[in-house]
């Protein structure tokens, strides 16, 4: 990820308190012109929930970055929803393998999508207290079926926002600063970048200590991902 990637970032993030600060719910209206500001903001903003939902679900595979560059492991990274039923938005199980290890993933999460502004999306993050015994439940017709929330353990911090960006067609956004914690490999805590196509999601985890110093995760730049499914 380039510095521009980050600069995206918080530009879009400004836009989008920007946005939500100035509009408010029709019911305070003063006239018909504030009302008709606000009709406008609402088409230019249209929920995107789904939308995201869509990008986000599927098989994904780092397959050609690994042949470009050795130094990025072949990854296949699936995500399936889950719980359709429930009426508080999308949920997604979600797990990342090494393709050679297929059956041993080495992060198993679920993620709850929802809207939180009127051009952002927060992705609330959850993990289990024995992940491997769900390990490849993304084949299952049904997954995570025998569960429900209250088995899943909120990781408080992690949670990563993303805005619609018109220009590149995609979703892109980031966790929190240092909000995320993590003991991983030394590391204090643990910082995400995504960038969101729909042919393509591009994903960057690292750890940081203290010091801020990087201590695990991809050196140059993000995983890139390409949808295989």
């Amino acid at each position: 990820m380039s510095y521009g990637y980050r600069a995206t970032t918080i530009l879009l993030s400004s836009f989008t308190i920007l946005i939500t600060g100035c509009a408010t719910s029709r019911s305070t209206c003063k006239d018909s012109n504030s009302c008709d500001v606000q009709d406008q903001v609402a088409q230019m903003n249209p929920d995107r929930t789904e939308q995201l939902t869509q990008y986000l679900t599927g098989t994904f595979s780092s397959i050609d970055q690994s042949i470009e560059d050795p130094e990025y492991f072949e990854i296949v990274l699936n995500m399936i929803p889950i719980w359709q039923d429930r009426n508080d938005g999308p949920w997604l199980y979600v797990e990342q393998a090494v393709a050679s290890a297929m059956d041993n993933p080495y992060r198993q999460r679920v993620y709850h999508l929802e809207r939180s502004g009127s051009n952002e999306y927060i992705s609330t993050v959850y993990s289990f207290e024995n992940p491997l015994e769900f390990a490849g439940a993304f084949k299952e017709s049904t997954p995570l079926s025998t569960r429900t929330p209250t088995d899943l353990s909120l990781r408080t911090g992690c949670a990563i926002r993303v805005a619609w960006d018109e220009n590149e067609k995609a979703f892109i956004g980031s966790t929190n600063g240092r909000d995320c914690q993590s003991s991983l490999r030394g590391s204090t805590y643990a910082t995400s970048e995504v960038f969101l196509h729909l042919d393509r999601l591009i994903t960057w985890d690292r750890g940081f200590d203290d010091n801020d110093e990087h201590v695990w995760g991809a050196v140059k730049g993000g995983y890139i991902f390409d949808r295989i499914n």
